[in-house]
């Protein structure tokens, strides 16, 4: 290879065989906000699913908890602590609230 020249032409096909085949900032930017895109759905479907999780464990632990205090409260009414009036008061105020 040593003392080998490029000829015009070849070095004219080289330069067009680079400009061709060369990657733009534009083919970049593309290809980095595909990906880029990507993951970000990809990270948001993941909180998504994590907050419908933790939703659902939220809401067993505040009904497991609301049942606790409604049989306080029916406790408080059998000893007559509590009248029922005040009883049907404080079952309204549950975020799962009794009718009736």
């Amino acid at each position: 290879m040593e003392g080998e020249n490029f000829t015009t032409n070849e070095s004219t096909e080289l330069l067009q065989h680079i400009a061709k085949n060369m990657v733009t900032r534009e083919d970049v930017d593309q290809i980095v906000s595909g990906v880029v895109g990507k993951a970000k759905a990809e990270i948001m479907d993941y909180v998504d699913k994590k907050d419908r999780e933790y939703k659902g464990e939220l809401n067993l632990k505040i009904r497991k908890e609301d049942y606790r205090v409604d049989a306080v409260i029916s406790t408080l009414q059998d000893k007559n602590v509590i009248d029922d009036k005040k009883a049907r008061e404080l079952k309204k105020l549950s975020p799962f609230a009794q009718t009736g």
